[in-house]
C-alpha cells in the first residue's frame, strides 16, 4: 500500500481491527497521520453517518481508506461526500430530492475484506433510515473509489456466516443481472460467469 497523503481517515469495523488489519495499514503508512473510525455497522444508518460527520469534520483529510465489506465502503463513500467542500444535507436530498454537487469529493481507496457486494467498483452507496423505515441510495458519478485493492487473504479470517451471506449476495446480483430488463448479451454473459463462480465457491 502506497499513498502520498499526509492525513487519512481509515473507515473500518471493530472486527477488522481485531483481526490486525488496521495495524498492518498503519505500519505500511508511517508517514501518514491516520484517524480511525471503526464504528461501522451492517446497513449504515443515516443518523450514525450524520454523527460521524459531525465528530470527524473537525479535522481535514487528504483521502479515505475503506477497509471492510460493503458497509465500510459505503460509509467511506458517504463520508467522502460529507467531509468534502460540498454544501447541503444528505437527509434533505433523500427526503426532498434535488441535485447534489459531485466535485471535490475526498478520494477513496477501497480494501474489501469480503467478496460479495462489489461496492469497491461502483458509484453508489446504500444508506438506511431505520427511524423512518426507508432505504436510500447515494449515486454520484465521482463516487467510485479511485483504487480498489483486492487481496483474497483478507477474506480468509471473516466469520463463516459473513462469508456465506456475501457469497449469496454475489450470487443474487448475478441472477438479478441476468433477469434485468436492461440486460444485454454482453452483461448476461458476464452475469452467467458470475453465477457459475458463485455456485462453485459456495
Amino acid at each position: 500500500l502506497y499513498v502520498t497523503w499526509g492525513s487519512a481517515l481509515l473507515v473500518t469495523t471493530k472486527g477488522a481491527r481485531g483481526r490486525g488489519f488496521v495495524r498492518e495499514i498503519i505500519n505500511a503508512l508511517p508517514d501518514t497521520r491516520i484517524t480511525i473510525y471503526d464504528d461501522v455497522r451492517p446497513e449504515p444508518q443515516l443518523v450514525d453517518l450524520e454523527k460521524a460527520t459531525e465528530s470527524l469534520g473537525k479535522d481535514r483529510y487528504d483521502g479515505i481508506l475503506a477497509l471492510g465489506g460493503g458497509s465500510s465502503i459505503d460509509t467511506a463513500k458517504v463520508l467522502s461526500y460529507n467531509l468534502s467542500a460540498n454544501d447541503g444535507s444528505l437527509r434533505d436530498h433523500f427526503e426532498r430530492g434535488g441535485p447534489l454537487a459531485s466535485s471535490g469529493l475526498l478520494p477513496v481507496i477501497a480494501i474489501p475484506t469480503t467478496a460479495g457486494t462489489g461496492a469497491e467498483v461502483t458509484p453508489f452507496a446504500t444508506v438506511w433510515d431505520g427511524q423512518g423505515g426507508k432505504k436510500y441510495s447515494l449515486a454520484l458519478p465521482n463516487l467510485h473509489p479511485q483504487v480498489a485493492l483486492l487481496d483474497p487473504e483478507l477474506t480468509m479470517g471473516a466469520p463463516r456466516d459473513i462469508s456465506l451471506t456475501t457469497g449469496l449476495d454475489a450470487l443474487s446480483q448475478g441472477l438479478e443481472s441476468m433477469w434485468s430488463r436492461s440486460a444485454t448479451p454482453l452483461t448476461r454473459d458476464v452475469a452467467a460467469q458470475s453465477v457459475k463462480l458463485s455456485l462453485w465457491c459456495l
